[in-house]
C-alpha cells in the first residue's frame, strides 16, 4: 500500500473516532514517505484530541515547514495550487487551535494572520471564528467583531458571539439584531446558553444531531465570555420569538 493510501485511511479513523487505528496508518504513511504533511497532521490532529499539546503542536510545525516547501509562488491560487496548499492551510489552523487549547490567545493570531492571508480556503469560516474568540478573550472587541461577522457567513454559531461582543461594547440595536440572527439560524445553542449549565451537563449522546453536538461545543468553549446582562438580552430575543 502507498502512503496516500495510508493517509486516506488515517483520515478516515478519525472522521469514526478510532484514534488509535488512525495513529497507525498515519505512522506508516510517514514510515513510506517521510515528506508527506498532511500525514504529520493527521498524527497532530490524534495528539491533539488525547490532549497531549506539545507533541500536537510540534507535529502541526513540522507539517506547515514541510507543507511550505511546496508552495507556489503567488497567493493568487487555482485548483491545482489549492490541493498542494491544503495540507498548508490545515497545519496552520490546527497549530492555532493547539495554541487556544491552552489559553494560548497571543500565540493564536500569527497562524491565523498568515492563513487567512492566502485568502479564500477550506478553513476561512473556521479561521474567522478562531480569531474572533482570541481577540475578544485578548480585549479587542471592535477587532473580535469584524472576525464574527466574517465567520457568520458560513457558521451560524457566530452570529451568538457577534451580539456578545456587541452588546460590550454598547452597540445595543445590533446586538438585538444579531442575537435574533443567531435563535433563528442556529436555535439549538440558546437554550444551551441561557440554562447554562444544567442543560448543557446532560450528555450528548451518539444519536444527537450534528448541529446539536457543535452547539455545545461552541458553548462549552464560550460560555465563560457571558455576562448576565448579555444573557438577559438573549433571553429576551429567544422568548419574543419562541413566542409564549
Amino acid at each position: 500500500m502507498i502512503a496516500a493510501d495510508e493517509e486516506k485511511l488515517g483520515w478516515k479513523e478519525v472522521e469514526s473516532g478510532r484514534l488509535e487505528a488512525a495513529e497507525a496508518h498515519f505512522r506508516r504513511a510517514l514510515e513510506l514517505d517521510p515528506e508527506r504533511a498532511d500525514a504529520l497532521n493527521g498524527l497532530g490532529v490524534v495528539y491533539l484530541s488525547w490532549g497531549e499539546y506539545a507533541q500536537a503542536e510540534e507535529l502541526f510545525a513540522m507539517a506547515v515547514r514541510q507543507a511550505r516547501e511546496r508552495l507556489p509562488q503567488r497567493r493568487r491560487v487555482g485548483r491545482q495550487d489549492a490541493e498542494a496548499l491544503v495540507p498548508y492551510w490545515r497545519g496552520l489552523y490546527q497549530l492555532a487551535v493547539t495554541f487556544a487549547r491552552q489559553g494560548l490567545w497571543e500565540e493564536v493570531l500569527p497562524p491565523l494572520d498568515t492563513l487567512l492571508g492566502w485568502g479564500p480556503s477550506p478553513y476561512t469560516a473556521d479561521a474567522f471564528f478562531l480569531l474572533g474568540e482570541a481577540q475578544h478573550r485578548l480585549g479587542h472587541r471592535k477587532a473580535a467583531a469584524l472576525a464574527y461577522e466574517e465567520a457568520a457567513q458560513e457558521r451560524p454559531l457566530a452570529w451568538y458571539a457577534l451580539g456578545l461582543v456587541e452588546r460590550q461594547v454598547g452597540f445595543e440595536d445590533d446586538a438585538w439584531e444579531h442575537f435574533a440572527k443567531a435563535v433563528r439560524r442556529a436555535p439549538e445553542a440558546a437554550p444551551l446558553i441561557l440554562f447554562y449549565p444544567k442543560v448543557l451537563a446532560l450528555p450528548v449522546f451518539p444519536s444527537a444531531s450534528e448541529s446539536f453536538a457543535e452547539a455545545a461545543g461552541f458553548v462549552a468553549e464560550q460560555i465563560d465570555l457571558w455576562d448576565e446582562a448579555s444573557r438577559e438580552m438573549l433571553f429576551e430575543v429567544w422568548q419574543g420569538l419562541e413566542g409564549p
